[in-house]
């Protein structure tokens, strides 16, 4: 892979557009264009900046191993995912690959949260009395929270661990993770959307809401359950809806804003 193909790499992860990176470099999306097909090489006095904005390294930028890394463990998280866990034999399988694979990669959080995840969905099978299958995800999941520099997977990570934890009647341990977590206000994802441009603003607020339907649903099951009635799910669903409707979206407040 050439460096132009390692920017484009990069760039596509971000979710960013040539103008995008441009524009943050201070420079033509033409350029950008020359890099990503080869035809010229960004400035020296750019790479740091090039590195900087792609959420990268200098080394990780200009070496292929980074980005091949990336490759194969998206290609094997593939394969795992597509092995069956209702199926013990495809279940071990799984368990197998990912292990394999986290020998390999011992860093990738990544691979940590889907060994974390199979580690927990077996518990109709033998293996996961006899090897301890949940107190290996736990320990995962807990290794993976504080090395993750993804803060919106650090609390997804904490709040599997607040509901593992209280099948276990840790409610100690629940309330020292508990309290790591932010108020609703102080959310990363309330705030992400200022710094999205035109339309991705709009869908940052999109997905937003959608979450907070989500954790209300949630809260709901847990606080009423089982009288969860049609109508609260049919509203919750025409929130969704509204939510939705793209009709509604005031875009000129914010795609030209």
């Amino acid at each position: 892979m050439r460096l132009g193909e390692r920017i484009k790499f990069y760039r596509v992860q971000k979710q960013m557009t040539q103008e995008e990176l441009a524009k943050e470099l201070n420079i033509s999306f033409q350029a950008v264009s020359k890099w990503e097909r080869n035809e010229s090489l960004p400035d020296v006095t750019l790479v740091a900046r090039l590195a900087e904005v792609l959420h990268t390294t200098c080394d990780a930028l200009l070496s292929d191993t980074y980005c091949l890394a990336n490759s194969e463990i998206d290609a094997l998280i593939q394969e795992a995912s597509a092995l069956q866990i209702e199926d013990h034999a495809q279940y071990m399988q799984r368990i197998e690959l990912l292990e394999n694979a986290l020998v390999k990669y011992p860093h990738s959080v990544r691979l940590m949260l889907a060994l974390a995840d199979s580690y927990s969905k077996g518990g109709e099978y033998p293996e996961y009395t006899e090897k301890n299958y949940l107190m290996k995800s736990i320990s995962i999941w807990e290794y993976a929270a504080v090395y993750t520099e993804d803060i919106r997977q650090k609390y997804q990570i904490t709040e599997k661990l607040c509901y593992v934890y209280r099948a276990l009647e840790k409610y100690d341990r629940i309330r020292e993770l508990a309290e790591k977590m932010p108020e609703i206000y102080q959310t990363r994802p309330a705030l992400l959307h200022h710094s999205m441009p035109g339309k991705q603003q709009l869908e940052g607020i999109h997905m937003y809401c959608r979450e907070l339907l989500d954790m209300t649903e949630c809260c709901l099951n847990l606080l009423i359950y089982p009288n969860m009635e049609k109508q609260v799910q049919e509203h919750l669903n025409s929130l969704r809806d509204i939510a939705d409707n793209m009709e509604l979206w005031n875009m000129q407040r914010y795609v030209q804003g």
